[in-house]
């Protein structure tokens, strides 16, 4: 997965979006970030940003935080979600967008990366992905999009590779 520093400008797919957001919460293994305990109430609205795909992906990204790095499936109440398959956005109250992957979310629950203060007040006060204004927000912009919501059932997580004779196969992993 790419790594850009917090608050440039986006340009992983470029064109994809008539505005372009800032990036937000793409980590590397070498990269340093502030650190913080999250607050319950921002764990809970970025879940929910998490369950609205958007750029998905033709795999997954393992984190490169976790040593060896792995997929993750995130747990929330008892809700699952495979994350690092697909990014998610956030449209603060007075339009501005961040771009982030969604493994935002186990960047900030298990690694406690802080994002900045304005990406975490525009997830409080922002666009709700629960509400219709976010999905056709997202319409009008030119993102597809896909809901995902989170699952009693625990995904299992799953690469794409090359094969030897230059096709792709799906493999899960143990």
């Amino acid at each position: 997965m790419p790594v850009f520093a917090d608050l440039t400008e986006y340009s992983y797919h470029p064109g994809a979006e008539a505005e372009r957001p800032k990036n937000v919460g793409w980590l590397g293994p070498s990269g340093t970030f502030d650190v913080r305990a999250p607050a319950p109430d921002f764990l809970e609205r970025l879940w929910q940003y998490c369950q609205v795909w958007v750029a998905h992906a033709r795999g997954v990204h393992t984190c490169p935080l976790c040593l060896p790095a792995r997929s993750v499936v995130a747990e929330r109440d008892g809700k699952y979600l495979l994350l690092g398959a697909a990014e998610i956005r956030v449209v603060s109250r007075a339009g501005k967008m961040y771009a982030a992957p969604n493994l935002i979310y186990h960047y900030v629950a298990v690694h406690h990366y802080a994002p900045p203060a304005e990406f975490e007040q525009a997830v409080m006060t922002g666009l709700s992905p629960s509400n219709q204004e976010y999905l056709d927000r997202l319409s009008q912009l030119g993102l597809s999009w896909h809901s995902e919501p989170a699952s009693a059932e625990k995904p299992v997580p799953f690469l794409f590779v090359r094969t030897p004779d230059g096709g792709v196969k799906r493999v899960e992993e143990s």
